[in-house]
């Protein structure tokens, strides 16, 4: 992949993440994560590998984690 369709899928991974949560769904996998972004899932996976230095499953996991501790220190959740 060229430089400006990496910057284009690490866009669109961050929006599947940050503005979607899509680490929400239980049974989510790369190909339905690809899926929901729009993207090839083989260069999904590569780019998280490379970019952000893990795997696809340690990637969504830590999101999910963040959120729980996020939820846990949120009053509104207690």
């Amino acid at each position: 992949l060229g430089q400006q369709l990496q910057n284009q899928l690490i866009d669109k991974i961050q929006v599947g993440i940050f503005m979607h949560k899509l680490y929400l769904n239980q049974s989510l996998t790369i190909e339905d994560f690809s899926k929901e972004i729009d993207a090839p899932y083989r260069e999904v996976s590569s780019l998280i590998n490379k970019h952000f230095n893990t795997n696809f499953f340690e990637f969504i996991n830590f999101h999910r984690i963040e959120e729980a501790k996020r939820m846990l220190s949120d009053p509104a959740y207690s």
